[in-house]
């Protein structure tokens, strides 16, 4: 049986360097989309900063003075979780460079 070629035509046609246009759009795509991902996670980071002083005044009273101290107190570690994660993802997302296609891999 006769061994079959690991590359085609086609294969060795798509796999060369790529153009002066392919990698302008590639910089330029690449950097808007990391720019336009970073902003939203700065802005779930600042509503999850506004969210945790929010809980801090409104809610981390009732533990106190509510009638139903117990369900005050699910509902506050439910907030405060929630912000918790929130926050978490954004500095995730906030402090995570981006990959360079060179290093991009499909294997």
């Amino acid at each position: 049986m006769a061994p079959i070629k690991a590359e085609t035509e086609e294969a060795t046609y798509r796999g060369g360097e790529p153009t002066a246009v392919e990698r302008f759009l590639d910089r330029v795509l690449g950097n808007s989309i990391h720019l336009l991902l970073t902003l939203l996670a700065a802005m779930a980071l600042a509503a999850a900063i506004i969210a945790t002083a929010e809980i801090a005044i409104r809610d981390l009273p009732k533990l106190w003075f509510a009638p139903a101290e117990y369900q005050a107190l699910h509902a506050f570690l439910q907030k405060t979780l929630l912000v918790a994660i929130t926050r978490s993802l954004a500095c995730c997302c906030c402090f995570t460079a981006p990959v360079p296609p060179s290093r991009w891999s499909c294997s």
